[in-house]
């Protein structure tokens, strides 16, 4: 009676470790753009309830709330004339970049719609977000409307 030899050869251990290295390599490469996905829709989404954010505090406060959007530096915030209340570097907290013409201003008056004599435009501006090879868009509006995916 023959025994069979117990365990792999080594040309058996470099077919396993060949195939199990492009498999992984395979799935980082597609988590790599899921990743650039997920951060493209989270500064979308930062972007949005910023605007919401700039809207509530000038109710609240019943003062003229200024939302800043700098493609330069990747961030925005919202400024209530001498503070600022809140800042989101989208470079270093989402890793994407804010794509517009030039920096916005968006004015909310108390009365919660935009101070068009304060905005920086006066017609509807697109406003990006970006990584890798993903992007959203946003449209901001002059009366405060904030429209995603145009």
């Amino acid at each position: 009676m023959s025994r069979g030899t117990r365990g792999s050869t080594m040309v058996e251990t470099v077919i396993v470790c060949i195939m199990v290295s492009a498999l992984i390599g395979t799935g980082l490469s597609s988590g790599g753009r899921v990743m650039d996905r997920m951060s493209v829709a989270s500064s979308r989404n930062a972007l949005v309830a910023l605007h919401a954010r700039a809207r509530a505090r000038a109710i609240e406060h019943g003062t003229v709330a200024r939302l800043f959007v700098d493609p330069v530096g990747d961030s925005a915030w919202i400024s209530d004339g001498t503070v600022v209340v809140e800042r989101v570097n989208f470079a270093t907290s989402h890793r994407t970049d804010v794509i517009a013409k030039e920096t916005l201003l968006l004015c909310m008056a108390p009365n919660g719609v935009a101070d068009t004599r304060c905005n920086s435009f006066d017609s509807s501006v697109q406003i990006g977000c970006a990584r890798g090879g993903e992007s959203a868009q946003l449209t901001f509006r002059p009366l405060s409307q904030v429209m995603v995916g145009t």
